[in-house]
């Protein structure tokens, strides 16, 4: 009878560099991935509404590249890099 259970609030978690025992990186490795999941997130929304406006239309969408269309994002970023002009 003499134990206590201490609660916590389950908002509470220890910073993630803190709980794996990490100095001094700053995060930048987090921000990373953050941002990396962001950029693809973006990309299959706009794939998504690609296909509404296709369909609203009562033309093809874009469902030429890949499963139903999956991989047109990458495509589409493959194409960005590619037609960028570099200047040195």
């Amino acid at each position: 009878m003499g134990k206590t259970i201490e609660k916590k609030s389950p908002f509470h978690t220890p910073s993630s560099t803190a709980a794996r025992g990490e100095k001094g990186n700053g995060g930048k490795k987090e921000i990373i991935e953050i941002i990396i999941i962001i950029l693809i997130g973006v990309a299959y929304i706009t794939l998504a509404e690609r296909k509404i406006l296709g369909g609203m239309q009562r033309r093809k969408g874009p469902n030429l590249v890949g499963i139903y269309g999956l991989l047109q994002p990458i495509s589409d970023g493959v194409k960005l890099v590619i037609k960028e002009i570099i200047i040195p």
